[in-house]
């Protein structure tokens, strides 16, 4: 037997680990259905995963930009200025891979 997720199952539980999507997972590791998730699917549930994650990414860094108000040391926010250049390379880098630019990311090389 076939069975094939839809987007609005598989965007509700991506990892497919809530109750009914998990029996059906075990019943494919036995070998005793087919699950298949479209590609369109799979496209439209990532592409609006990776959104979800750009949005938390700015609101880290932005978080980390505020710090100087208040009052933290020059020498520490140094550092806090570092972590927030690496939290936005790597949303970047989410972004990149996700529209599959991976030979022009010098992240994904």
């Amino acid at each position: 037997m076939i069975i094939v997720i839809d987007s609005t199952e598989y965007r509700q539980d991506r990892s497919l680990n809530k109750t009914d999507l998990a029996y059906i997972k075990d019943l494919g590791s036995k070998g005793l259905v087919k699950l298949h998730i479209p590609w369109f699917v799979y496209k439209e549930s990532t592409t609006q995963s990776v959104l979800e994650i750009e949005t938390e990414l700015s609101k880290i860094k932005n978080t980390l930009a505020s710090l100087d108000k208040h009052g933290i040391v020059p020498i520490d926010f140094k550092i806090v200025k570092d972590i927030s250049k690496s939290v936005e390379n790597f949303r970047i880098g989410i972004k990149c891979c996700s529209e599959a630019r991976r030979s022009t990311c010098p992240t994904c090389r």
